[in-house]
This record gives structure tokens, C-alpha cells and sequence, in this order.
């Protein structure tokens, strides 16, 4: 018959044993210390809370969001935020490259970063020609 365990996972005879040792071996007040000391971890795991601040608008959207999702509002942003940084972000598009017909640049004068300007000189002078 097989033997059953009271132990949790991860745990066994030989660990409890090693634990009760390590306790016996304390004076009084050095367990206090570390009874105080894995206390204070503890507590600091628990009530690790980071503050943001919302404005009115945003903080009534987010709660009434978990509200739906049935969960609570610090859940609710741990998700989101989650959710959101694990979006990649797109890649940087490499510089547009101009190819020309005859050349590597454009016509002197023409400044393709205002193309406005090309279209504004274009009719410019259109109408110089139909005026004369």
C-alpha cells in the first residue's frame, strides 16, 4: 500500500526536521528577530500598492470597467497596463529614398519637403500663361 503524504508540495519529513532543528538551535530573542524579520517580508509582499492618480473622468471609466469584468479596480489596471506593454510597438519605417529619373537629385530649386510649394509654383505659373 502506498503511503500517503501530510505534507505540502515541496515539503517532507526530512525538511520539517532540518526547520525544527534550526528553531531549537535560536536563543529566544533571535527567534523574535527572525520571526519579526520574515514578518516584515511578508507584509511587504501583501501590501506592495503603487498610487496613481486619475483624473475624475478616466477614474470612473476604469472603475466602472472592472465593475463589468467583475474584477477590482487594481486588477482591472495591472491588466490593462499588461495588455498594453505587451503590444509590440511597430518598427521605425526606414527614410524614404527619392529615386529620380535622370540623376540622384531633383531639379535645383525643388524642395521636397514642401510639396505645397511645388504645387502653389505649378499654378503659379499655369495661370501666368493663360493670363498673357
Amino acid at each position: 500500500m502506498k503511503k500517503t503524504s501530510n505534507f505540502p508540495p515541496g515539503w517532507n519529513e526530512e525538511r520539517v526536521q532540518r526547520i525544527l532543528q534550526h528553531d531549537d538551535s535560536l536563543s529566544q530573542d533571535e527567534a523574535v528577530v527572525e520571526d519579526e524579520a520574515l514578518l516584515m517580508e511578508i507584509e511587504q509582499a501583501i501590501h506592495h500598492e503603487k498610487t496613481i492618480s486619475l483624473d475624475e473622468q478616466l477614474a470612473k471609466r476604469v472603475h466602472r470597467e472592472a465593475s463589468v469584468q467583475g474584477i477590482s479596480v487594481s486588477a482591472f489596471v495591472a491588466r490593462t497596463l499588461d495588455d498594453a506593454l505587451k503590444r509590440r510597438e511597430p518598427s521605425e519605417s526606414p527614410p524614404f529614398r527619392l529615386i529620380t529619373a535622370r540623376g540622384v537629385r531633383p531639379r535645383p530649386g525643388v524642395d521636397l519637403d514642401r510639396p505645397r510649394a511645388l504645387d502653389t509654383a505649378d499654378h503659379e505659373a499655369r495661370f501666368e500663361l493663360r493670363q498673357r
